[in-house]
């Protein structure tokens, strides 16, 4: 048994003094060598880069501007409420009398805006006394133009034409007495045609205006169809076989047209298009019929009448008298153009 114990103890022994050496100065050596005795190639090993250079980033601090403290700032101005403390305390009539009415009015808005922003008796006092002031201007205003309207009754348009009931009533019987006497001497000269269409309804409900026409004036009137087939509400009618309507540019129905001889010719006037009363009919005829007399339509000055039909507009001159006050009258109107599209704006779609 101790042959057997010193035998092994000698061969550990053998074994340390031939491994020890190989270990000491290989595996720790060469650890690199991997596991295994496994080495990477070194030419698969990838290459290094080279570390690029790093760029200085330069900060940038941001500049804040330095702002004002509050207590710093100027007030803001506002002008209309300088304006309101500007306003004398107490105003005469005096005072007013050396201003335009235009600056009355913005005067009066003025003191109007201060007593709404603070009630205060003496603004009140100047509101009343601009008023008043107003008012004496007013009464001044008619008392002068009745005066006025006394020395040139051609400027009254109430002289012409009165505003009252019985004026209004005169007016209108002396109108039908010119309208009467005016198609009293042309009735035997001259004539009416009266284009419709058999189908139209408008045209139907002309025809017993036409009958009572030709009763109450004596005029003779001749019924065209212009679809060929006649009505017999009609005292006269024929059909359109000329195509008469076609040949004076009718395409409205009924159609009434006047019919006169001129050097053997006849000459033919449209008087009035589509259904209308027989008030409208006597008017537009005799407007027609007076027109050929005078060479103008009623109502009208002749000089107007033929400025009016002048196809030129002449420049005008502005007189000398008003060469002091050239700038001021061809300064252009601010509010113009506001008061235009106001109007424009009511005429679509009225008031609001």
């Amino acid at each position: 048994m101790q042959k057997i114990v010193v035998s092994v103890f000698v061969l550990f022994l053998f074994l340390v003094n031939f491994s020890v050496p190989v270990f000491a100065g290989g595996f720790f050596q060469q650890r690199e060598t991997g596991w295994f005795w496994y080495k990477d190639n070194e030419e698969q090993k990838p290459e290094k880069k080279p570390k690029e250079k790093e760029q200085k980033v330069v900060k940038v601090e941001p500049q804040i501007k330095s702002f004002k403290k509050p207590e710093q700032l100027k007030e803001p101005i506002n002008r209309e409420a300088e304006l309101l403390a500007k306003l004398p305390v107490h105003i005469t009539e005096k005072d007013l009398e050396g201003l335009t009415p235009k600056q009355i009015s913005r005067l009066y808005n003025l003191y109007l805006e201060r007593v709404l922003y603070k009630p205060n008796e003496a603004d009140l006092e100047n509101i009343l006394i601009i008023q008043d002031y107003a008012t004496k201007k007013s009464k001044a205003y008619a008392l002068a133009l009745q005066e006025v309207l006394r020395k040139h009754p051609e400027l009254n348009p109430a002289v012409a034409h009165p505003p009252s009931v019985y004026g209004r009533k005169a007016d209108f019987l002396k109108k039908k007495s010119e309208i009467k006497a005016m198609l009293d001497k042309w009735k035997d000269d001259a004539g009416l045609y009266f284009f419709f269409e058999d189908t139209c309804k408008f045209c139907q409900a002309e025809i017993p205006i036409i009958n009572l026409f030709q009763k109450l004036y004596g005029w003779q009137v001749l019924g065209i169809s212009v679809s060929g087939k006649c009505l017999p509400q009609l005292k006269e009618c024929i059909p359109d076989y000329n195509n008469l309507a076609g040949k004076l540019g009718i395409s409205t129905y009924p159609a009434i047209i006047l019919v006169i001889e001129k050097n053997s010719q006849p000459v033919f006037i449209p008087v009035s298009y589509g259904l209308i009363t027989l008030d409208e009919l006597t008017e537009q005829l005799y407007t027609v019929l007076y027109k050929l007399e005078k060479g103008h339509v009623p109502g009208i000055d002749t000089k107007v009448w033929q400025v009016a039909k002048q196809p030129e507009i002449k420049k005008p001159v502005m007189p000398k008298k008003f060469s002091a006050l050239s700038k001021e009258l061809n300064e252009p109107d601010k509010d113009y153009e506001k008061r235009i599209n106001s109007v424009f704006e009511s005429s679509l779609w009225g008031e609001r």
